[in-house]
């Protein structure tokens, strides 16, 4: 919320994950519920 107020923008985070992981995370999202054509993995 902070930033809406001063209006500046927050340090990038980049971190490189395993091999699968978001193929893992869409399959989670789906099994709690979302649907798989509101789920874009990069």
């Amino acid at each position: 919320i902070r930033r809406v107020c001063d209006k500046s923008i927050e340090p990038l985070e980049i971190r490189v994950v395993q091999r699968g992981t978001f193929e893992k995370l869409m399959e989670y999202a789906i099994s709690r519920g979302a649907s798989i054509n509101q789920y874009m993995a990069p």
